[in-house]
């Protein structure tokens, strides 16, 4: 994956995140991979690597996704940070 691949695909994650954050259970798979033209397989890679690679919690209903609690777990910490 070349840098300007790898910048590309973390700035969809965080938008991603946004999208999910702004509109819970409004996004299906498919309507994602449309908006980032992407297939939905792609689309599911990158719900993996939010929910398990950055420990976001994200659920999924018929209507869409959404964050299960607030997304604050998902940001790292630095260690001393922690009180």
């Amino acid at each position: 994956m070349t840098a300007t691949t790898e910048q590309a695909r973390t700035e969809r994650l965080f938008d991603l995140m946004w999208l999910l954050l702004e509109e819970p259970r409004h996004w299906t798979r498919k309507q994602l991979a449309a908006h980032y033209g992407l297939s939905e397989r792609q689309i599911t890679k990158d719900l993996a690597t939010l929910e398990h690679g950055m420990r976001c919690p994200i659920l999924h209903s018929r209507q869409g996704y959404y964050f299960d609690n607030d997304l604050r777990i998902c940001v790292p910490y630095r260690p001393g940070d922690a009180a």
